[in-house]
């Protein structure tokens, strides 16, 4: 049944690289990474039908979940458009609506980050594009962020 989820991966990816909306406002390394970003979710989303040989019924799991990952795309791409016209307040709503999109799309394999880490993300979230992005991926998926790209 692996290679039905593989087949669901690569049609997935498919959706998020033929959806020029999704990184519409960005460019060079920072489409890359929310690119890139998209790729592995959708993926992942695919994947986690490994053990579904009914195609209606894998659609209809990864349905929701893909159109998570467009939702959440387009909020981050839509962040980081607007970054230096945003406010505290407005970047905490905006990442509450991240949150949730990142909850559909990882499951029950999401943990939402603690109000701590919300905030120091938030005081934290002006800057290059690319390292926000990057950022932020970290923070939902409750890991390290990684060091800058040399």
């Amino acid at each position: 049944m692996r290679e039905h989820a593989e087949r669901r991966a690569r049609r997935a990816s498919e959706g998020i690289l033929g959806n020029e909306s999704l990184a519409a406002d960005l460019g060079g390394d920072d489409a890359r990474f929310l690119l890139d970003w998209g790729l592995a979710a959708a993926r992942q989303v695919a994947l986690d039908t490994d053990t579904l040989a009914d195609e209606i019924q894998a659609e209809a799991e990864i349905g929701p979940r893909l159109r998570a990952v467009r939702r959440l795309m387009r909020l981050v791409n839509r962040w980081v458009r607007d970054s230096a016209t945003l406010d505290d307040a407005t970047r905490s709503t905006l990442l509450g609506q991240v949150i949730e999109q990142a909850a559909v799309v990882y499951g029950g394999s999401f943990a939402a980050p603690t109000e701590e880490r919300r905030v120091a993300f938030i005081q934290a979230s002006a800057g290059d594009p690319a390292g926000f992005i990057r950022s932020l991926r970290s923070l939902l998926e409750n890991r390290p962020t990684p060091p800058e790209p040399e």
